[in-house]
């Protein structure tokens, strides 16, 4: 039985997205200069071989934010664009370091539920540790821009799901690439009341709303593309909490279970509870993500 590899789908001229194994979506854009690497996945599989054979010029690495499946292999590489406020995060202890082996292999039960053990190419049994020591973390800030050549990606910060997390906005192809800020379900682990962290949230949210008119296509952490009204559900549903007319109950979003707001098609979640006791293998349409 043939092991599964990558599978690499080229969106636009110069623009690849790479699905690992149905766990996130990397992102490949290239501009007439150079690259950029746009998030890590979880660092199962050889991406850097992946990257080189799509592109032969000089690439930045860079992450949306600081989370297993954006940021675990970074590993292959030797410098790294991080949001600074991100930064911490890889010195946090072991239960809950992003580069960690016990964070990833934890994450590639996602695989496993949607490939099976004799299907995979990795073991994840067999993940390698993550050497901080050879790795140059370069922090950026909200609204930097890489000039790709031709092409450029701009940073835009909206804290909530980590405090760096950010989206890139291709202004050129008209592309937002938002991370893990929009999807089906924002996680918002952060301090503070579910009214305070949904409020830090929307505030940032609104921007790319007041510049939705600068990009066409939305391309997600783990759906690629999003839908525009999940996009807008979002925003929406953010509100309803805030004026007291979204409430939680008991729902049930994919590897999530328990209480969350829901709100057309998407899902709010800030009880850790719900992340603690994840199961992908509860996923129905399991390698779509």
């Amino acid at each position: 039985m043939d092991k599964v590899g990558y599978h690499v789908q080229e969106l636009r001229p110069g623009i690849w997205v790479i699905d690992e194994f149905s766990m996130d979506y990397i992102y490949v854009i290239e501009g007439r200069d150079q690259a950029v690497l746009l998030d890590t996945g979880t660092g199962t599989w050889d991406l850097r071989s992946e990257v080189e054979r799509l592109v032969r010029k000089p690439y930045d690495v860079v992450i949306t934010h600081a989370h297993m499946d954006h940021a675990g292999g970074i590993g292959q590489f030797e410098t790294v664009h991080v949001h600074r406020e991100d930064l911490p995060c890889f010195e946090l202890p072991e239960e809950v370091n992003p580069v960690s082996v016990y964070k990833r292999h934890q994450y590639c039960d996602r695989a496993l539920a949607a490939y099976g053990r004799d299907l995979l190419p990795f073991n994840p049994e067999r993940l390698m540790p993550v050497d901080m020591s050879r790795i140059t973390l370069v922090p950026y800030e909200d609204h930097t821009v890489f000039d790709l050549g031709g092409r450029t990606l701009e940073s835009i910060q909206v804290p909530g799901h980590t405090r760096g997390s950010c989206c890139f906005l291709d202004k050129e192809d008209r592309i937002l690439f938002t991370g893990d800020n929009f999807g089906k379900t924002l996680i918002l682990p952060g301090p503070g009341t579910d009214r305070e962290r949904i409020s830090g949230w929307l505030a940032a949210a609104e921007e790319l709303e007041r510049r939705s008119g600068e990009f066409d296509l939305i391309c997600s952490g783990h759906f690629c593309p999003l839908e525009r009204s999940w996009f807008l559900d979002m925003l929406e549903g953010a509100r309803r909490i805030l004026d007291g007319t979204l409430h939680t109950g008991i729902w049930e979003a994919d590897e999530l279970l328990g209480p969350m707001y829901h709100y057309g098609n998407v899902y709010f979640t800030m009880d850790p509870e719900n992340i603690r006791t994840r199961d992908f293998f509860r996923i129905r349409d399991v390698r779509h993500y």
